[in-house]
Formats: C-alpha cells, sequence, structure tokens
C-alpha cells in the first residue's frame, strides 16, 4: 500500500512586504497565491491522499478575496484531505467556513483518523506558550498496520524556542514515520534518500532579502513493507521569483550616480525586471552618515521590478583615531561623549539613534574645522 503526501509551509498568504512599494506587494502577494495554484494542481494531478499545510498560510492582513480563494483552491482537491495545523501568522484566521476536507488542528495535540487509508495524522496549532509538554502520551505505537503522521509548527532540534521545541531523535524512537515540520522558510530534510523521516519544506516563494536559493515543496510518498517507510521525498520547485544578491564595490569618491551605475552594470536584464534584486553595498565610503539606502532605490525604481540595498560600508575616517587625535578640542569631546553615552543606552534603538547623532555631529563639526583652516 502507497500513500501520497505533499508537504506545505510558510506560504504567508497576504502579507505586506514591509517597505515595499504597493504594486510590487500586490505582485508578491500574487506570485504567493499562484505558488498554492501549483501546490493543489500538483495534488490533483499526483492524485495525492493528503495535503499537510505546516502553518502560516493565511497572514492576518490576507483579504477577504485572497482567503476565498484559499478556500476555493483547498476545495479543488476533495477528495484528497487538507490537514492544517495553524502557525504564528494565520492563528487569527482560524475561524470561517471551510471545506468538508479541510481539518484545521486546535489548540492541544489532536489526531484525525483514516482508517481507510490505515492513517493517523497527530498535530497542533501554535499559540504562544500552549503546546504540549512532550509528545510520548500522546502517541501510543500504532502497530505496523497504521502509517502515523505527525505535523508540528516549530523549532527542530531546539532546547528552547518561543515556537514549539521539537526533539526529532526522540519522535522517531516513538514509531512516527514522518514529522512534516513547518516554520522555517529554508528546505530541510532528514534521513537518507529513500529513508527521509522529517522535513520543513520550506517556503514555496522566497519572502524575505535574505531568502536565497530554490523554493518550493516536498512530495512525500509513503510505502508499507514491514511498517511504513518514507519510499521517496520529491523536491518540487515552484518559485516564480529568486532572491539574487550581489556585492556592490563603494568607494570615498562615488557619488550617488556613479554607484547607481555600478548597480546598473551588476544587475543585467532580464533579471531586473523578474527577480528580487538585493544590492549588498560593500567599501569604504565617504560620510560617517551610513549610505541613503532608500533614495538610491527610489533613484533606480523605474529601471528594477524589485530592489533593495543593504549598507555594509565602513567610513573612511576611524572615529576612534579621529577621537584621539582631537582629544583636546571640541571635536575630540564630542566624541568621546558620545561614545559614552552609547555605551551607557538603555535598548538597541536608543544606541542606534544615538550612533546615527554622534556621526552626523562629528561629521559637522570635521567639515567646519576643515573650512575654518
Amino acid at each position: 500500500m502507497r500513500i501520497k503526501l505533499i508537504h506545505t509551509a510558510d506560504l504567508h498568504v497576504g502579507r505586506l512586504f514591509g517597505r515595499t512599494a504597493a504594486e510590487e506587494g500586490s505582485i508578491r502577494r500574487r506570485d504567493i497565491l499562484e505558488a498554492l495554484h501549483t501546490i493543489c494542481q500538483t495534488v490533483i494531478q499526483e492524485e495525492a491522499d493528503f495535503l499537510l499545510i505546516c502553518g502560516d498560510l493565511l497572514e492576518e492582513s490576507a483579504g477577504e478575496r485572497e482567503r476565498e480563494e484559499v478556500r476555493d483552491l483547498l476545495q479543488s482537491v476533495a477528495p484528497a484531505q487538507v490537514l492544517w495545523s495553524l502557525g504564528q501568522s494565520d492563528w487569527n484566521q482560524s475561524d470561517g467556513d471551510w471545506p468538508e476536507n479541510v481539518h484545521r488542528f486546535p489548540v492541544g495535540f489532536h489526531k484525525v483518523e483514516f482508517p481507510e487509508k490505515h492513517t493517523i495524522v497527530w498535530g497542533e496549532s501554535w499559540e504562544s506558550g500552549t503546546w504540549s509538554d512532550g509528545f510520548a502520551q500522546f502517541l501510543p505505537p500504532a502497530g505496523e498496520d497504521t502509517c502515523q503522521i505527525l505535523m508540528v509548527y516549530g523549532d527542530a532540534e531546539a532546547e528552547s524556542s518561543e515556537r514549539h521545541p521539537v526533539d526529532l531523535g526522540a519522535l522517531r524512537s516513538m514509531g512516527v514515520d514522518y514529522c512534516a515540520l513547518g516554520g522555517r522558510h529554508k528546505m530541510t530534510l532528514w534521513g537518507r534518500e529513500g529513508d527521509i523521516w522529517a522535513a520543513y519544506p520550506g517556503s514555496p516563494e522566497p519572502l524575505d532579502p535574505q531568502e536565497e536559493g530554490d523554493h518550493g515543496f516536498l512530495q512525500i510518498t509513503v510505502e508499507k513493507g514491514s511498517g511504513y517507510r518514507i519510499r521517496s521525498a520529491e523536491r518540487k520547485y515552484c518559485a516564480r521569483r529568486h532572491v539574487r544578491r550581489r556585492v556592490i564595490s563603494v568607494t570615498p569618491d562615488m557619488g550617488l550616480e556613479e554607484l547607481c551605475d555600478q548597480i546598473r552594470n551588476t544587475f543585467r536584464m532580464p533579471e531586473r525586471q523578474k527577480e528580487l534584486c538585493v544590492a549588498v553595498l560593500q567599501g569604504i565610503r565617504r560620510s560617517f552618515a551610513a549610505v541613503d539606502t532608500d533614495a538610491l532605490c527610489r533613484r533606480l525604481a523605474g529601471e528594477f521590478l524589485f530592489l533593495t540595498a543593504e549598507d555594509q560600508t565602513q567610513p573612511e575616517l576611524d572615529l576612534n583615531r579621529l577621537r584621539d587625535a582631537n582629544a583636546e578640542n571640541l571635536l575630540g569631546k564630542y566624541i568621546a561623549a558620545m561614545q559614552e553615552r552609547i555605551r551607557n543606552a538603555q535598548n538597541e534603538k536608543e544606541r542606534e539613534t544615538l550612533q546615527s547623532a554622534l556621526e552626523a555631529g562629528a561629521e559637522a563639526l570635521l567639515n567646519s574645522t576643515e573650512q575654518g583652516r
């Protein structure tokens, strides 16, 4: 007997993409729904028995049209059964009228039995501080004639976490045939080919400028022999876009236009009009103040579909050396006083504000000193 599973997680339908322009955010939200279309089409084409959704399907910001589209898509895979373990982002979307083939796990540990498939699916939905302390009391041995699947939105191999810490080794010894995980955006599998027994499918679309690589979902085939085992775990890549991070070399004499030209020369067409481009600025800048990455991206907005920039540059002048060289004048005393305030800052936000003030003030004092010579 074979059981086919499609395992996905972390779609984040309706996600608000932070500082991304409204039109770009709309395109990205459509990308995510198209990924769900692809997943559901695979369920239908492969005649899968179960679609496992391990958390963060729907953001709280999802609109009614997006929710309706999700409902219609999940209903379309019937007779396949959809099992949904709610995650941190979609907890408040648990209510509503869902199709009969959709099973949403409540808070606390529960099971759904499918006798005709000789399968039990265990799971629980996330709510801060409500997870079960251990699985042993909930997972009685099912015997060789029953496939046991566990769905968890949590952190595998983490001793402590705000989400459910999961001890994979302990779970395997309890007789779990497959542990379907969610809450991590990178695809990660445990086991070896022909014996995969736990996995994160990752997010079907990249959701952050750090999330390079391929994104998709998993097609799992469980086969009965002497007990159940994973016969195959096939990676299905479906992302419409990919994160492209490129290093941009910055020099002290480089102005905004020169920096824009450098970025244009680094990202070629059609990459600029399709992918999620991240310009990583490295090197030496003339100013103490960080590069204005917002202004840089606005200047190039019409030439890229998606562009973000990260400033990893260093100022040409070292504040400590400047302080020591000017210890007896206003510039040196200002730097020393501000550095003392930064050391005593109460939190990271205050520290960042003081650091920005230090750099702006030191630069203004340095410029006034040079002009007075």
